[in-house]
C-alpha cells in the first residue's frame, strides 16, 4: 500500500510540474542566481529522525550556496545536535510547538 501510494504521488507531482512549465512562457523560467542568494532559512525539524535524514540535504545547500548563511529552526531537544553541524551557520529555537 505504502509504494502505491509513493507511485501515485511521483505520477501527480511529475503532470503538476511538467504542467506547470508547459504553461509558463520561456521567459519566465530562469536560472536561480546562486551569487545572490545571502541567507536561507529552514523551519521545524521536529523531531531527531527529520533533522538526520535532512541533514544530507542541508549539507548539499551549504555546498551549493557557498555564500549563504543557513539558519535552522529547531525544537530545544536538537539545537546540541544542529549547532554541532559545520554546514549550519546558526541555530534559532523553537519555544512553541505548533
Amino acid at each position: 500500500m505504502r509504494g502505491l501510494i509513493k507511485d501515485l504521488y511521483l505520477i501527480f507531482r511529475t503532470l503538476i510540474l511538467k504542467s506547470i512549465l508547459f504553461f509558463m512562457p520561456p521567459n519566465k523560467i530562469s536560472r536561480i542566481e546562486k551569487d545572490k542568494i545571502k541567507r536561507i532559512l529552514l523551519i521545524r525539524l521536529d523531531r531527531i529522525g527529520d533533522f538526520v535524514l535532512t541533514a544530507p540535504a542541508i549539507k548539499a545547500l551549504k555546498e551549493g550556496f557557498l555564500n549563504a548563511h543557513i539558519t535552522i529552526a529547531v525544537q530545544e531537544e536538537l539545537y546540541d545536535l544542529a549547532k554541532e553541524q559545520p554546514f549550519i551557520d546558526e541555530v534559532i529555537v523553537l519555544k512553541n510547538s505548533f
